[in-house]
């Protein structure tokens, strides 16, 4: 058996949405409006209800364009205050934080300390799995148990363990409040797992793309959850498509380095994450309603949100497919409560899923009705869908999935993808430069190509700043960055040459096969650019994000080692002993 420990201190991240957050609060005909850039729209509903003590069909909240969501706007910030206050005042009520009001009082990805231990057979055979995961909660519990069980079901990454072990502690504290942001609890696994399979791979003097591949998991696989995995699982096609272009990559840079104090690395990582929330929180759905208007033109009312990823054009393509409809002759209206089925929160990359599949069967209605009964101009025809995927459980729940007669699952459904990087990194500055990302991704299906590539392009860059730039550190409870420039994310001229890889392999409850992208891609882009600094430099990076500072301070002691947390808490009272009063001093 060969084992190896590693231990990680990954910092918390600001979503740094475009627009701070805003909302608006009315009172109009004894109906309350609220407008709100918000994931949740039906949760918001919900929440007044109780708050206002009036029933939720007097309540409508509208969705506002949203200039990024990444889980920050599935918390709610400011629509308790502005309703609450438009009814005081019997008057529309705005508020708007500013950006350093913003910073302060919304939610932060969690930061994390993890200790994970793995265990290989010498020919590079996962055997064991032992690994503890602190979460920096803030004074409030809001999503840190929810990401931590996800983090915790996706710790041991997309690989086959005979046995795991994984304990879990949120940490409450004067910290900011940690929440939901993309990835959910994933990210900070997948920089604990995918960082130790590197130095396995080492260890063990196997290539790290033959690592991943000798472990990786394939139909009729069972996940650390305990699911039995089976359908769309282009696992090993991303290993395998990942390796084919990188080795053909790193052939561009051969003999330009070193380049003075520059040096070259290559990393990479594979990942894999939910669609959908799962666990048995909550039914996965999605719904549709279909009105043929009079005039040819079809009104699509889809109930999701569209948080800049596309939603509504790729729900209006799935419509046109299967009706064979122009798209220009299609209008959709979503994120109004007043309008839409209600359903549970745009979260989870599931509105693909989801909603594109309400839409699919919704329009497979409306075709029915139009072959059994030609369409005539002036006639209105309706049709309309509601889906929910099959059950999900909680970890270990197998009586309940027994009980039920379901098969047991965490999730309705996994996105698979392997990344990987190419840095230049400044021996004398510690500066990094990202050169290169591939990605290569099973998507199930792909609705819309252009927006999946928008869609990893943003989420490559998010963790290209979690990797390198965008710590955001707090003292006595308050963060040291108020203002937005000062958050380190990486601008235009940071961005990488991307080449995409689409692989499909069709997800069964998907429409045509589709599913999720949106956080996929921000889970292995950050190990694989640590993977890649590490391998540059020639020393393992333990802290995240790698500033030039931690790369510098590495290389000038050819360590980056980060203490347990059991070492931690020792230092810590040994520490709190030598400031004790000796006996008889007050």
């Amino acid at each position: 058996m060969v084992k190896l420990n590693v231990s990680k201190d990954i910092e918390p991240q600001e979503h740094a949405c475009m627009e701070p957050v805003s909302a608006i609060g009315m009172v109009q005909d004894s109906k309350t409006i609220l407008y709100s850039c918000t994931q949740a729209p039906f949760e918001i509903r919900s929440m007044l209800a109780k708050i206002l003590d009036k029933p939720e069909e007097n309540i409508r909240v509208i969705v506002t364009p949203l200039g990024g969501g990444f889980g920050k706007k599935c918390d709610s910030f400011l629509e308790a205050p502005a309703v609450v206050a438009a009814h005081a005042c019997s008057k529309p009520v705005k508020i708007t934080l500013t950006r350093k009001e913003d910073l302060i009082l919304t939610t932060k990805h969690h930061g994390y300390h993890t200790d994970y231990e793995i265990g290989f057979t010498p020919d590079g055979k996962f055997q064991y799995l032992d690994c503890r995961m602190f979460s920096d909660g803030g004074p409030y519990e809001c999503e840190s148990y929810g990401t931590l069980m996800t983090g915790a079901l996706m710790s041991g990454g997309p690989y086959i363990i005979p046995n795991v072990k994984v304990e879990g502690s949120a940490i409450r504290n004067n910290n900011l409040q940690g929440g939901a942001f993309r990835g959910y609890g994933i990210n900070q696994a997948a920089i604990s797992i995918e960082t130790a399979m590197d130095m396995m791979a080492e260890k063990l003097d196997i290539d790290p793309f033959e690592l991943r591949r000798r472990n990786a998991v394939y139909p009729g696989a069972t996940s650390v959850g305990g699911e039995v995995l089976k359908y769309s699982m282009g696992m090993m096609d991303t290993i395998n498509q990942c390796e084919k272009s990188l080795r053909k990559a790193l052939k561009e840079y051969e003999g330009q380095y070193p380049k003075g104090s520059k040096v070259l690395g290559w990393g990479m990582a594979s990942g894999f994450k939910n669609v959908g929330v799962g666990k048995g929180i909550f039914t996965d759905d999605g719904a549709c309603r279909l009105i043929l208007q009079g005039d040819g033109r079809l009104h699509m009312i889809v109930s999701g949100t569209d948080m800049g990823q596309g939603f509504r054009t790729a729900m209006t393509q799935i419509a046109a497919e299967t009706l064979d409809m122009d798209i220009g002759n299609i209008f959709i209206t979503n994120g109004d409560t007043e309008l839409t089925i209600p359903t549970g929160e745009s979260v989870s990359e599931r509105q693909t899923l989801c909603g594109g599949r309400a839409v699919y069967e919704a329009c497979v209605k409306l075709k029915q009705d139009l072959d059994s009964r030609p369409w005539r101009p002036g006639e209105e025809r309706r049709a309309e869908y509601y889906y929910a995927s099959d059950p999900c459980f909680a970890i270990g729940d197998f009586e309940g999935a027994k009980q039920r007669g379901a098969k047991y699952r965490n999730f309705p459904a996994y996105a698979y993808a392997t990344q990987a990087a190419i840095v230049e990194v400044d021996k004398e500055t510690g500066e990094v430069r990202l050169l290169k990302i591939i990605a290569a991704h099973d998507v199930g299906r792909a609705i819309n190509p252009h927006i999946i590539e928008g869609q990893m392009h943003g989420s490559c860059s998010m963790g290209q700043g979690y990797a390198l730039t965008e710590g955001y550190p707090t003292k006595n409870g308050y963060p040291v960055k108020t203002l937005y420039r000062q958050l380190g994310l990486p601008r235009a001229e940071d961005t990488p040459d991307y080449e995409i890889i689409l692989i499909e392999d069709p997800e069964p409850q998907g429409p045509f096969g589709a599913k999720g992208i949106s956080e996929v891609a921000t889970v292995p882009v950050t190990p694989a650019i640590l993977n890649a600094v590490s391998r540059a430099i020639g020393v393992r990076i333990n802290k995240v994000p790698a500033s030039p500072e931690v790369v510098r301070e590495a290389i000038r002691t050819g360590k980056c080692e980060v203490p347990t947390m059991e070492q931690q808490l020792q230092a810590l009272e040994k520490d709190c002993e030598c400031h004790r009063p000796s006996d008889g001093v007050q």
